[in-house]
């Protein structure tokens, strides 16, 4: 985990757009995208968008990367689309 987060770059963003996409290759509970969260949820931003792209939290088969990424849909395809759709409904 990095540690300290500067939270300041982060909340900047949420303000202009009000969405807020994390993707990173690891569980859900105890993540940096939780960490986040959490801390953002304290601070009150008012996210009209949140995502958390990840592996969940679930037992993970052995696999290449690529294959992995793809099952758990955190591939740059997957994620495009599921950014578009967002973005796209929030109109």
């Amino acid at each position: 985990i990095v540690k300290p987060i500067d939270f300041t770059p982060i909340i900047e963003s949420i303000k202009k757009t009000g969405r807020l996409y994390l993707l990173f290759e690891d569980v859900l509970s105890g993540s940096v995208a939780d960490q986040v969260a959490r801390h953002l949820l304290y601070e009150h931003c008012n996210l009209s968008s949140f995502y958390a792209f990840s592996i969940g939290d679930t037992y993970v088969p052995q696999g290449e990367m690529d294959q992995l990424l793809n099952l758990y849909q955190i591939d740059p395809v997957h994620v495009y689309q599921k950014i578009l759709l967002d973005i796209r409904y929030d109109k």
